[in-house]
């Protein structure tokens, strides 16, 4: 592959997308960006040439009846064309930077289809009019998309230059998004036997956190699937936190949140009302908490649990829509 050519002019994440996974692949090909159809032509016959996004062939979707649809009837654009290509060299070409992750040939497979799912579908969604947002809880406010964020590096009236180095910078900011998402993955498939480990470890008592021995990635995924209601793992700082499992890995809202007279308090005065020496902190929205030692943390957690089995407080005792980090 020497030459990757895609339409000029504005731009999409699709294309975007689709460039930045074959540029890592291939960093010394030449990318050109034109629509004369003799340039086309030539690049469609040329074997070290790939057209992307234009031209009618295999990464092309925008042909008489398009390029093909997934299972779940998202149709292909051309990044997903792409990936399903070159995917899996995508991520081999980034695990070659990280020589202590080690995962198999069917994690390489996990990554691909997990990234596909997050990021590949919901691309491609947007740019042939499919809606993966069906409605916002607030009225016109909704969440600001990597689509979005592409859109914003178009030139407003640009000279074709503008829009060339535009369209660089894009590229390279689309690879470093794509980058780290496969990093996240892979973290999170190495670190999976230290979350197994602490589920198997775990009481089963809901007024007990899994208790991990530190942060995972992604730890909703799995924990989730359990009836917790708390994980717990060191801080940075020093110390533990609590934060509250999730009803699903997607949703931002939790099982169960922290009572609500120890939100926005710390030190001493969260000390006072928990009852538990070496409080540290409590978020003001209760989905996370902190304390300097392990039996502290699980204190408080066992604590909030209680609270909640004999509060009327419905924000105490049900999910919340709190916003939370993992």
């Amino acid at each position: 592959m020497k030459t990757i050519m895609t339409h000029d002019g504005p731009f999409h994440a699709d294309e975007i997308a689709a460039v930045a996974v074959l540029a890592t692949i291939e960093p010394d090909a030449t990318i050109k960006r034109t629509r004369n159809a003799a340039s086309i032509q030539a690049a469609a016959s040329d074997p070290d040439a790939i057209l992307v996004d234009v031209g009618g062939g295999r990464y092309d979707h925008h042909q008489p009846g398009g390029n093909g649809q997934r299972e779940n009837g998202i149709p292909y654009a051309s990044f997903g064309l792409v990936w399903r290509d070159f995917g899996e060299s995508f991520v081999k070409t980034i695990l070659g930077n990280y020589p202590d992750y080690r995962i198999d040939a069917d994690g390489v497979k996990e990554v691909v289809a997990t990234l596909e799912r997050q990021l590949v579908m919901p691309i491609d969604a947007h740019d042939v009019g499919y809606n993966l947002i069906a409605a916002t809880t607030i009225p016109d406010v909704r969440p600001v998309t990597l689509q979005d964020i592409i859109q914003t590096y178009n030139p407003i009236d640009g000279a074709p230059a503008d829009y060339d180095r535009a369209f660089n910078e894009a590229v390279t900011m689309m690879q470093g998004v794509l980058h780290r998402s496969v990093v996240s993955c892979v973290q999170s498939i190495v670190a999976r036997a230290t979350v197994e480990q602490a589920i198997n470890q775990w009481s089963k008592r809901l007024d007990e956190p899994i208790v991990l021995d530190r942060f995972v990635p992604r730890w909703a995924e799995r924990i989730c699937q359990t009836e917790a209601l708390f994980v717990a793992f060191p801080r940075q700082q020093g110390g533990w936190n609590a934060v509250a499992v999730p009803v699903s890995p997607q949703l931002r809202e939790n099982r169960l949140l922290a009572p609500t007279g120890w939100r926005g308090l710390q030190a001493a005065d969260l000390e006072s009302v928990s009852g538990v020496s070496g409080a540290i902190f409590c978020h003001p929205n209760g989905f996370m908490f902190a304390c300097e030692t392990l039996e502290g943390i699980c204190a408080m957690v066992a604590r909030a649990v209680a609270v909640s089995q004999h509060s009327a407080d419905p924000e105490t005792r049900e999910s919340s829509r709190a916003s939370r980090s993992h």
